[in-house]
């Protein structure tokens, strides 16, 4: 796949509803005044369907559009919806479906975020206003399809389809998939909603989910051969330019389960899958790549692709529970260190298992089902061997700042125990769900081990922006599990990138830590991968991680999370600037405390020190920066209060910006800062 930048539409909205008030004008005899000031108003018009189609627009249908878009109380002003860039996407014949990122890379501003972009082998589509009930015949489709769509205030989108009776039509809307979290909007995503009805009116089918996932999917059949008509809305009628969605509908297929959940490492497995139009249920698991424990696979069924499906590649020897195993008499028996793969076979079904243990062993219970998709809503029982309840988990208890802030799971509904044996013998446990669900969807994986510390590492932003010669803040997260309290080296693996990490070291006890990515001088312009691991000595042993890419999103006004990415990147900026480096007078850490300041002694490269400031992006509460210029150089001042908190250790990181004053047409122009980048993070502690 390749893109190409097309067009730069700064402003667009204004330029739209210009564009819809010039139309209308001159269609009322007005045209010859107008022509001479509508280039004058807005600029040439630019060369997109949204704005050329509106004067083929017959005018009862230009008034629809004219009253979506033009009531103020409906159009947000938010500045970051206000500019429209428009790309040209090529996708070769042997692209693989899926999804892909796209990110927009620009001289002075950077990377963007990741964009979620969907490929598929199903004919696409894309609605055009107006679309509603009022213009039915505007979008009848052939199936299969798929249509990209957008919602704005109020909006609801009408197209039609012909089936024949009998057909098994899926219905599948992607929407928070495409857009995970919106950070000003309640709830949290576009909650779409879908609704089939007949030619008569009447409503056939209606989902606004699939099981937990928030975007609808669901299996329509077709009760007479004829035209129906899929409306879609956003639950409580919001929208605006974010408010996007692809609809898939046909006899296309969709998975609702697997079982297994996944399996061992380096094993030759497979997994049936349940759902609907699957004409080969059955598909292989990669187990070969050990990065990644969770992995996502979808099945090729009739030409194209299903929805996808994840599961889990373990370490531990795995087994599959065995019915019936409903009570204590006829408990399945597994062994610590193992994994088995489980189902809730019916409502109200409970699996026991049973086990050996030895006096004061301790042992770790886990469920993973609702992290891999299943709908169960676990709940693990222990009983010791006279059948008293020893430990009981419904959902995972918090583990510091990352609990529920990775990945989509807005409630993580996996259970989680830890238990010490206080004799020797036989322990049960017991797996059911909650909800008093049950059926051949609600798969779980259930494993069973003594504790032992481990990790796992996120950075963000998944793009890195770096001035040429100069560095880029990148955050690190550390998921401490089982008592992990210990030290992290992370390092950049990929040598030959030519960027330098510093402040790589997370000390013990730390789950957020600010590090610094620098460039080589020679670098501007380069956009490349970024492989970070990270390394711990855990229980004598030295264990390494990659580093999960991720972007830190805030969701609803307040929450956080952590979303996965592919890839982590960086772009380095074709500026010209150059940040100064830092020559430390100690051994390069600060010691902060309440008595005495710490200087910090800077040397240019290229700039002029006198036209830079400096600001402490990150520091700990309690610590204040100061620039003091002295005619051997400049040095920054850090000062502690006495309040600041002992045994704290982390990096300082300072932002740099290069100050000058534009010129300007008429007087004096006002003065800018122009941030370019940070110093290498500087190592602190205090005492």
């Amino acid at each position: 796949m390749t893109a190409e930048f097309v067009e730069y539409i700064g402003n667009y909205k204004r330029k739209y509803q210009e564009q819809i008030r010039v139309i209308r004008q001159q269609r009322s005899g007005n045209a010859q005044q107008i022509e001479k000031s509508k280039e004058r108003r807005f600029g040439p018009r630019p060369d997109h369907d949204m704005f050329t189609r509106l004067e083929e627009l017959p005018p009862n249908e230009l008034r629809e559009v004219a009253t979506k878009f033009q009531k103020k109380e409906r159009i947000q002003r938010n500045r970051e919806l206000n500019d429209l860039a428009i790309l040209r996407i090529t996708i070769d014949p042997d692209a693989k479906p899926g999804m892909r990122e796209l990110r927009i890379l620009s001289q002075n501003g950077g990377a963007s975020n990741p964009l979620r972009f969907m490929v598929n082998t199903l004919p696409e589509n894309s609605e055009y206003e107006p679309n509603d009930r009022t213009t039915p015949e505007q979008s009848h489709m052939q199936i299969p399809f798929i249509m990209n769509g957008q919602v704005m205030p109020g909006d609801e989108d009408y197209f039609s389809f012909g089936a024949t009776k009998g057909q098994d039509i899926v219905i599948h809307v992607k929407a928070r998939e495409l857009v995970p979290y919106l950070a000003d909007a309640v709830p949290g995503w576009f909650q779409a909603v879908v609704e089939v009805y007949d030619d008569n009116g009447n409503e056939m089918a209606y989902a606004d989910d699939f099981q937990f996932n928030p975007d609808p999917a669901f299996l329509f059949k077709v009760p007479e051969s004829g035209t129906y008509h899929i409306n879609i809305r956003d639950s409580i009628f919001r929208g605006r330019e974010d408010f996007v969605y692809r609809v898939a509908v046909g006899e296309i297929p969709l998975v609702t389960g697997i079982f297994p959940l996944g399996a061992q490492v380096d094993s030759d497995s497979v997994t049936t899958a349940q759902g609907w139009n699957l004409s080969a249920p059955q598909f292989a698991l990669n187990t070969s790549d050990r990065e990644h424990s969770v992995k996502k696979g979808f099945l090729h069924s009739k030409g194209t692709i299903s929805n996808y499906v994840r599961y889990e590649v373990g370490q531990l020897p795995e087994s599959t529970e065995i019915e019936m195993n409903d009570d204590f008499d006829t408990a399945h028996p597994v062994n610590v260190e193992s994994t088995v793969n489980g189902r809730i076979d019916k409502p109200g079904d409970l699996d026991v298992y049973s086990f050996q243990a030895w006096a004061g062993q301790s042992i770790h219970a886990t469920i993973k089902a609702r992290r891999l998709y299943s709908p169960v809503d676990s709940l693990i029982r222990v009983f010791d061997q006279e059948g008293t309840v020893i430990a009981v988990n419904d959902d995972m208890p918090k583990s510091g700042n990352m609990t529920d802030r990775t990945g989509l799971l807005t409630h993580n509904a996996d259970s989680e125990v830890q238990f010490t044996a206080e004799k020797s013998g036989t322990y049960f446990i017991q797996v059911s769900d909650t909800q008093q669900q049950g059926g051949p969807t609600h798969s779980y994986r259930l494993t069973l081990s003594e504790p032992s510390p481990d990790f796992e590492l996120y950075a963000t932003p998944s793009t890195i922006t770096i001035p040429n010669g100069g560095g880029g803040k990148a955050i690190l997260h550390v998921k401490r599990k089982n008592g992990f309290n210990g030290a992290i080296q992370v390092k950049i693996a990929n040598k030959e990138s030519g960027l330098k990490l510093s402040g790589g070291r997370i000390p013990p006890g730390c789950d957020r830590l600010p590090v610094v990515i620098s460039s080589q001088p020679n670098m501007k312009g380069r956009y490349m991968r970024v492989n970070l691991t990270g390394t711990a000595e855990i229980d004598g042993e030295s264990v390494t991680k990659r580093a999960i890419p991720a972007d830190d999103i805030t969701q609803a006004f307040i929450t956080h999370h952590l979303v996965e990415t592919n890839v982590l990147s960086a772009y380095i900026l074709p500026g010209w600037r150059k940040a100064p480096r830092v020559e430390f007078k100690t051994d390069g850490r600060a010691t902060l405390s309440g008595d005495l300041p710490v200087n910090v002694s800077l040397q240019s490269q290229g700039t002029g020190m006198d036209q830079l400031t400096f600001e402490l992006e990150e520091a700990p509460p309690g610590v204040t920066m100061e620039t003091i210029r002295k005619f051997s150089g400049t040095e920054l001042q850090f000062t502690a209060t006495d309040e600041l908190k002992d045994n704290l250790k982390g990096n300082l990181v300072v932002g740099v910006y290069f100050e000058f004053v534009p010129k300007a047409k008429k007087g004096k122009g006002k003065p800018r800062k122009l941030s370019v980048g940070v110093l290498p993070a500087i190592p602190y502690q205090t005492q």
